[in-house]
């Protein structure tokens, strides 16, 4: 008797190779405006006075700062909100593909600190 997989295990499994990953390092800060064509990118939102800062591709950024890749794939990549007073570290896995932005937002609350991650297309 033969085992075979579920067609949606296979299915995932695929679109998850398709996927690929992201650069570990090598992304850099940049303006936030971007092309169609652009490497991916991620931008970070927070509270002004919240001492939080964003990891990502081997970079950090403040509130307001965006990261690019050093290549124009699609690709989905670890990132991790830090809060700078007691060092507390959260980790989010975030899509982006060329052409894309990804901002992560980041509030605090008082069970820590809210993650969330909107996406949208460039411009141009």
């Amino acid at each position: 008797m033969c085992h075979a997989l579920p067609l949606r295990a296979v299915v995932g499994a695929l679109a998850l190779l398709s996927v690929g990953c992201a650069p570990r390092t090598g992304w850099v800060r940049i303006e936030q405006v971007c092309q169609a064509s652009a490497p991916p990118r991620v931008c970070f939102e927070a509270e002004p006075d919240a001492p939080l800062t964003l990891e990502v591709g081997g970079t950090v950024l403040v509130p307001g700062e965006c990261a690019e890749a050093p290549e124009a794939k699609q690709a989905s990549l670890k990132v991790s909100v830090v809060d700078g007073r007691t060092g507390e570290r959260q980790r989010k896995r975030v899509g982006a593909g060329r052409g894309r932005t990804a901002t992560v937002t980041a509030a605090q609350t008082d069970d820590g600190v809210d993650i969330g991650v909107d996406r949208e297309r460039c411009g141009g």
